[in-house]
């Protein structure tokens, strides 16, 4: 979709998000296929309950109400850094969940890793949202994933209180 086409298409929504871009545009020259960036459409309707927790080229956090909406974006296999940034990314998302600890939580997006695999940072991501109690609700296999509040009947948005979607499957969001 071309980008002037944004406005037009998704005109009750806003948008909290970074690109990972703007730091390589600004170096020089770029060389081989774009990258990175986070971002989180939100309906128009929920603007005066929600709130901008952070927002990086890795990751974004929207709090509408009492849910934490977590969007993260991992470096990619032969990555410079990687191992680092992975884990610096997961820290700081810990960090942040921390405190905000009495809210509910969705974390989903591109982690870039067979989350199904039996690497390290496929273990340590499944580690984090073990401790953290949340219950992986994608059937999608893969490198995508969502994760949310351990109850399972929160794996349907409807579930979560006071959000305001329609009631479908998180695993029919594509």
């Amino acid at each position: 979709m071309k980008l002037c086409l944004f406005d037009s298409r998704f005109a009750n929504y806003f948008s909290f998000g970074c690109s990972a871009m703007a730091g390589q545009l600004e170096s020089g020259m770029h060389r081989g296929r774009p990258y990175g960036g986070v971002m989180i459409l939100i309906k128009t309707d929920l603007r005066k309950v929600t709130t901008t927790i952070h927002c990086d080229e890795r990751f974004v956090i929207v709090k509408i109400l009492n849910c934490l909406f977590i969007n993260v974006y991992l470096p990619c296999v032969g990555s410079s850094d990687r191992s680092l940034i992975c884990n610096d990314v997961l820290d700081n998302i810990l960090s942040w969940m921390s405190r905000y600890q009495g809210c509910e939580c969705v974390i989903a997006g591109d982690f870039n890793v067979n989350l199904d695999g039996n690497d390290a940072l496929t273990l340590r991501i499944n580690s984090l949202m073990n401790d953290c109690s949340l219950a992986r609700c994608d059937d999608m296999g893969g490198a995508v994933a969502v994760w949310v509040a351990s109850r399972p009947e929160a794996c349907r948005l409807s579930q979560l209180q006071g959000c305001g979607f329609e009631s479908a499957p998180l695993t029919s969001i594509a």
